[in-house]
């Protein structure tokens, strides 16, 4: 399946059509290690370009939805840094509050993990995979007869 397609359905869900494609890639590498630790299976995606980059094999509708639920919450992550970064201020009879927003997207984030684990069948206490390293692919690629691939922090 070509990456480009779910990355259309990641911008009409996440309602923004200015998400680049190397943001949703990591977006959707992130999403592909956390199903393949989580629920054994061995996606992977190939390529290097939005023309030709794949994800392999073809993900069913079931492992689709898994995979755009946890690159929606990658892309909330991103807000939720922004967001960090609100302030407030108040002048007179006037006033601003921003820093509520990250609060919100933690929450959003906290029930985007939540629908992922329902979806997956995974018990609810499942730890994400990624928390605070950046994970990347040693090499990019899959030893299919494995199902394997080696990951550097």
């Amino acid at each position: 399946m070509l990456l480009s397609v779910l990355i259309e359905k990641l911008k009409i869900d996440a309602g923004d059509d200015t998400i680049g494609f190397n943001t949703a890639r990591r977006a959707f590498e992130r999403a592909e290690a956390q199903i393949n630790k989580d629920l054994g299976t061995s996606f992977a995606i190939v390529g290097t370009d939005a023309v030709d980059t794949t994800i392999l094999p073809d993900p069913s509708p079931h492992y689709q939805e898994l995979l755009l639920i946890l690159a929606k919450r990658h892309l909330v992550g991103i807000g939720r840094i922004e967001a960090s970064r609100a302030f407030s201020w108040k002048s007179g009879d006037k006033a601003v509050d921003r820093t509520r927003a990250a609060l919100s997207a933690t929450e959003f984030v906290r029930d985007l993990w939540a629908e992922y684990l329902a979806l997956a069948g995974l018990p609810e206490d499942l730890i994400p995979l990624v928390t605070g390293e950046i994970y990347e692919r040693k090499g990019g690629d899959v030893d299919w007869s494995t199902g394997r691939e080696t990951w550097v922090t």
